[in-house]
């Protein structure tokens, strides 16, 4: 590396600079796009979660989209799947923030995470159902699947041999979010 010195003189005073060389733009290396970016396909990963009145996760399902001939198989990065529940619980925070500032029941796009986008449906017993996914313009469809989801969920809650806020472990109720997730996500 070669140094340059530049001589500048003022009425009483010379100034010997030490010139940085010129640096040239790094060019990040070429990398080999996977089998779906070959093809402009891009996979919709979704992560649904109940969360219950105190904020305990009482559902999860990590599914990702049949829409585009999807097979329903997620494409989460290992670093967000790690961090999953960990988004989808400082998403509250700011819901505490705006859900009684308002009467909505849907809060679309309410935090965002490396460009993974949060959407919540609250219901009137303030169990909170939590999206987690990376598909943009897909609001009207979240919606309605929370709006199905809640639907599903009273009946659940309602029923005598459920206690509410304890983890769901129907196959029954597993099959039947998996059957809306089909027909909306």
């Amino acid at each position: 590396m070669i140094h340059q010195l530049s001589v500048i003189r003022t009425d009483e005073l010379e100034l010997e600079l030490e010139l940085e060389p010129e640096v040239e733009p790094e060019v990040e290396p070429e990398v080999e796009p996977t089998p779906d970016h070959r093809h402009n396909k891009i996979i919709m990963s979704y992560y649904f979660a109940i969360l219950g009145s105190t904020n305990e996760p009482i559902y999860e399902l990590d599914i990702g989209t049949y829409r585009q001939n999807g097979d329903g198989s997620t494409n989460f990065p290992t670093e967000i799947n790690e961090l999953k529940q960990f988004i989808s619980n400082a998403s509250l925070d700011i819901l505490e923030n705006v859900q009684f500032k308002s009467n909505q029941i849907f809060f679309k796009n309410i935090d965002s995470f490396y460009g993974y986008s949060i959407d919540i449906f609250l219901t009137q017993g303030n169990t909170k159902f939590v999206i987690l996914t990376n598909c943009k313009n897909f609001d009207e469809n979240i919606r309605q699947f929370c709006i199905e989801i809640n639907e599903i969920y009273v009946k659940k809650i309602l029923s005598p041999f459920y206690d509410l806020n304890t983890p769901i472990r129907s196959k029954v109720f597993d099959a039947k979010v998996r059957q809306l997730a089909r027909k909306y996500l």
